[in-house]
């Protein structure tokens, strides 16, 4: 029986209710398990970001460290105390 409201809809008819709540619940297990997924994802992203991130700031912090050095010898000329 369907009702008017959803005559224009898709549906499908199972010979059993055990064979209905079968691939109910099969369609809610995948899509819980695909949201597992991409969250790991997502997760795995934001953590290669965030290092992505820590790298070129170390890389930075380094370049800086060099320049200054590089002025202190240069005033100095070559002189280290």
């Amino acid at each position: 029986m369907i009702l008017n409201q959803h005559a224009n809809r898709n549906f499908h008819t199972f010979t059993t209710f055990d064979a209905a709540m079968d691939e109910f619940f099969s369609k809610v297990e995948s899509q819980r398990i695909e949201q597992q997924k991409k969250a790991q994802e997502d997760s795995a992203f934001q953590k290669l970001e965030k290092i992505r991130k820590d790298q070129v700031t170390f890389y930075y912090s380094c370049q800086l460290v060099v320049h200054t050095w590089s002025n202190y010898v240069l005033r100095t000329n070559g002189t280290v105390y």
